[in-house]
């Protein structure tokens, strides 16, 4: 298989796992299934089943150039290519595995994306499920280090009330 065709490592911070070339068989029977911005994703070229870091598998409909049109997410590989099965009949006979490991996603994922690390914690941003960057001072908070602040501000309010 040349090259080319191959999806990259990551789509949208999840390691892709499998992918799908649709030729002219295969036809697109997913209208009305799929929106992005309000507009019907239609048939495209490309599938990739990729792993997110909460475990979640994501379809990704793709163009030629591995750029995503649109996603969903599920909570197996299984409902994911049933799901994909809905869109494009005969689908299932032409998911190919990738070979790409967790390290080689880790390793693309560090180098990409700001910004890198939670300033409390240090954990990456892919790592978490989400991160919010503060222009000046220049500082970044994970969602998990946000709702322990949270929380803490919380209690000392419960704590002044009584």
């Amino acid at each position: 298989m040349p090259k080319s065709l191959k999806p990259p490592v990551v789509i949208q911070g999840c390691r892709v796992e499998q992918f799908a070339l649709r030729d002219r068989s295969i036809r697109f029977k997913g209208h009305g299934l799929l929106f992005t911005e309000g507009k019907e994703v239609g048939p495209v070229p490309r599938l990739a089943l990729g792993r997110a870091r909460n475990n979640e598998v994501v379809v990704f409909h793709c163009d030629a150039r591995w750029n995503v049109v649109g996603a969903m997410a599920y909570d197996s590989v299984r409902a994911a290519k049933q799901r994909a099965e809905r869109f494009y009949p005969g689908i299932s006979k032409g998911w190919t595995l990738t070979g790409y490991t967790r390290r080689q996603a880790n390793r693309i994922l560090q180098r990409s994306g700001a910004p890198q690390r939670c300033s409390i914690c240090e954990k990456p941003w892919h790592a978490v499920e989400q991160m919010v960057e503060i222009k000046k001072p220049r500082i970044a908070l994970c969602d998990g280090c946000i709702r322990e602040l949270f929380g803490m501000i919380a209690s000392d309010d419960t704590d002044s009330a009584a």
